[in-house]
């Protein structure tokens, strides 16, 4: 079993109940020309509705293969998930029906999650419940860090705006911060391919290959570096292009230009 599924299960524990989604209008008006329901005839019961998957099947056997869960242990699992699941989807309802608060309803997703995780630690053995808890934190750190990276991304963006000063249009500020948001992901996209490339590197260098081949690698490791750096530039010369002189000094002293 690879760790990558069991690191996919788990982060789909961590999200299991459905975001809550935002409160109808207030003056919106129920239907009234709903037919009442009859009851079903055997055979022709309702079948679920695409676009909601139900992913508590497969993410129970991810976790049954990656922890070694035994037929108890993945009952067990299985109905807490469900049990989640159906609490998440209750809340989701009750946001949109405007019964709790934004705020109220994700105090709510954060608890069930929290709860859901210690029911099923009770579940498992202490070496299963210390993989489980490994590969919990991890997703936990991971979405921590990628809310920082956007909260960073965000409040620079906004410098942007405050640093093209007063003279600049509404316009001409949109232009300029779409700009960014390119050079932005240009050069996240340029270090995210260059450490899976130095990671390739580092593995041709535990094996026993011939110097020509190793030359062809080595060759082929800067060429890719370069295109990405001329990538790079090209969005920066692309921000340039919408700036005066005096903003072109403030974003390269913000660290958004070279």
């Amino acid at each position: 079993m690879k760790r990558s599924s069991l690191a996919c299960a788990v982060a789909t524990l961590l999200a299991l109940p459905l975001a809550p989604a935002p409160a109808r209008a207030q003056d919106e008006k129920p239907k009234t020309d709903e037919k009442p329901k009859t009851e079903a005839k055997p055979g022709t019961e309702e079948k679920p509705k695409p676009g909601r998957p139900n992913a508590a099947g497969p993410m129970v056997d991810r976790l049954r293969e990656g922890l070694g869960l035994s037929d108890e242990q993945t009952a067990k699992v299985s109905a807490i998930v469900a049990e989640a699941r159906d609490a998440g989807e209750k809340i989701r309802e009750d946001a949109q029906a405007g019964s709790i608060d934004p705020e109220e309803a994700r105090e709510k997703v954060r608890e069930l999650k929290e709860k859901s995780a210690s029911r099923i630690r009770e579940v498992l053995t202490p070496d299963q419940r210390e993989k489980f808890d490994q590969f919990v934190e991890k997703q936990r750190g991971d979405s921590v860090e990628g809310s920082a990276d956007r909260a960073r991304r965000r409040l620079l963006l906004e410098g942007v705006e405050r640093a093209l000063g007063e003279a600049a249009t509404k316009d001409e500020k949109a232009a300029v911060v779409a700009a960014v948001k390119k050079l932005l992901d240009a050069r996240a996209e340029a270090e995210s391919a260059q450490a899976k490339r130095r990671s390739a590197l580092q593995e041709l260098a535990d094996k026993k290959l011939e110097k020509t081949e190793l030359s062809a690698k080595l060759s082929a490791f800067h060429e890719a570096r370069a295109a990405d750096l001329t990538k790079v530039k090209k969005a920066e010369t692309a921000v340039r292009d919408l700036l005066t002189v005096e903003q072109e000094i403030k974003l390269t002293a913000m660290g958004i230009l070279d």
